[in-house]
């Protein structure tokens, strides 16, 4: 009785994770970056400015003990 479960639960996942839901994925991911106009590569100073810049920003240390 396991043994059938597990091999219908194997076949199952190997049809759900083939090869066609890298190609789905890498679209998807296509789609999103041509929809919003290449954002993440336009935008990657600010996004730098953003992560990296408050972790060395003074200021950010002085009000360590604030809630935002």
């Amino acid at each position: 009785m396991i043994d059938s479960i597990l091999d219908y639960l194997t076949s199952f996942k190997n049809v759900l994770w083939g090869p066609w839901t890298l190609v789905f994925i890498a679209s998807v991911a296509a789609y999103f970056t041509v929809r919003s106009r290449v954002f993440q590569v336009v935008r990657f100073p600010y996004i730098l400015a953003q992560t990296l810049g408050r972790l060395f920003d003074s200021r950010k240390r002085q009000d360590a003990h604030t809630m935002t």
